[in-house]
């Protein structure tokens, strides 16, 4: 998520909120591997499909990503978490043998991403999947 982009889109005009959107899209994409994607999801949230890739991986991939979009130094000077266009991400991966629905694994990520924002903003957060798992077992 594009931490505070809609405030970009009321001081500044749509045009520069689409124009930070394709810079943090391409900066995205230029940290992924050859077999991973990026995809709008939403307004200002994105996410990153990362294929077979363990939950340390995926958060080292989402910091990364964070870092290089930070070192644009896009100016927001009303943004809530910097001078600078930055991004809150959640992360969650599919367990190898986890009976997990698409939705679950979303909602996990989305969860997480909440929490980052709770925490501030400009931070990457994992989701705690092995109780996200266990309830759908229970229900």
């Amino acid at each position: 998520d594009v931490d505070g982009l809609a405030r970009v889109n009321e001081r500044h005009g749509r045009s520069a909120g689409d124009a930070a959107l394709v810079a943090v899209s391409k900066t995205i994409q230029s940290q992924l591997r050859a077999s991973d994607f990026v995809v709008r999801y939403g307004g200002e949230e994105f996410a990153m499909v990362l294929p077979d890739t363990e939950l340390t991986n995926a958060i080292r991939i989402a910091a990364t990503a964070k870092d290089a979009i930070a070192q644009l130094g896009i100016a927001h000077a009303h943004s809530p978490a910097a001078p600078i266009v930055s991004i809150s991400g959640g992360v969650a991966v599919l367990p190898r043998n986890a009976e997990m629905t698409a939705q679950q694994l979303t909602a996990a990520a989305d969860q997480a991403l909440y929490q980052a924002k709770q925490e501030g903003r400009n931070r990457v957060k994992p989701a705690e999947l092995l109780s996200l798992v266990q309830d759908s077992h229970d229900n």
